[in-house]
This record gives C-alpha cells, structure tokens and sequence, in this order.
C-alpha cells in the first residue's frame, strides 16, 4: 500500500503484542486517514494491557473509540476479539458472523447469490444433496423389492431388515 496513491482499506489491523501503539502509531494512521484502526491485543495480556479489542473510527480527521465497527455493521469489539481470538470458532462466532454478513449484504446490496465462490459452493451443495437423495431413493426402492419379492416367496420380513438394509446397498 502506498499512502496516497491506493485506496485505503476498510479496516487496518494492529496485533499488539508488545508494545502500547497508542503513544506513538495511533497518530500516524490517524495522519495518514485511514478509515478505521482495529488494535487487538491477544489473550495472555498484562494488567495494563488487558486482551481485547479497541476500534477507533476516524471522524473529522480524529480517531474516536467506538464500540462497534462502521466497516462490518454491527461487530462489536468482544465480538471481533472473540472471532479472531478463538483456537476454533464457535457457534456464536458463526452467528455472529451470519449477522454481520447480511447486514453488510445489505448495506452494499448485495447477498450470498453475489458472490461467485458461494455461487460455485451452493451448486456443488446442490449437486451432493440430489446424488445423495438420488442414492436414498435406490436404495429404498431396492429394499422394497427385495421385501416384496421375500414376501412373494411365504418368508418374513422384520421391520429391522426395513431398517438396516439401507446401509447395505450404500
């Protein structure tokens, strides 16, 4: 990125593991525009500087802290920490970042069709889950001629064949 000639990202993001970016850096993104500032600081942090997340939104030419961010409406700090934080995402993280998405779908206009990789994954989706009901639908109907032919033939059939043969054919 060369200050002045690219375009600014929506978001710059400032790990700080160990030093307070405050005193000295917090003035240069200020200076140089950039729209909003995430500082992170990872868990394990000390008394000083407790883990979390602090966003700061330029207005007027001055950064504010704020407690949600302006780039993805509606995320709040705790949640960015958590999301960015966690050794595995958590199902709140993923609803959290549902919510986020469709407000910001909405915000540009836009929404999952939009996007052509959610595109190409919803299609394969599609495709798995018509095989997969395709395979079902045999297997079923190949269970009941099976069921109907040892019927035919004077041979009980258990609700338990019903149930497992399925399995087999797959």
């Amino acid at each position: 990125l060369i200050i002045g000639e690219n375009d600014y990202p929506d978001v710059v993001l400032e790990v700080d593991y160990t030093t307070d970016v405050r005193p000295g850096k917090l003035v240069l993104y200020e200076a140089w525009g950039f729209p909003e500032l995430w500082v992170i600081v990872p868990p394990g942090a000390t008394r000083r500087r407790p883990a979390g997340v602090t966003i700061h939104r330029l207005v007027n030419g001055r950064f504010q802290s704020v407690r949600t961010s302006g780039a993805f409406p509606g995320w709040t700090a705790k949640e960015i920490h958590a999301a960015l934080t966690e050794p595995v995402s958590s199902a709140a993280t993923y609803r959290v970042l549902e919510r986020v998405g469709r407000a910001l779908g909405e915000r540009e206009g836009t929404g999952p069709d939009d996007d052509p990789l959610w595109h190409v994954l919803g299609k394969r989706k599609l495709a798995e889950g018509v095989a997969q009901g395709r395979a079902e639908g045999r297997a079923a109907e190949l269970v009941a001629t099976v069921r109907s032919l040892l019927r035919a033939r004077g041979k009980q059939v258990s609700d338990a064949f019903t149930q497992r043969a399925p399995a087999l054919v797959r």
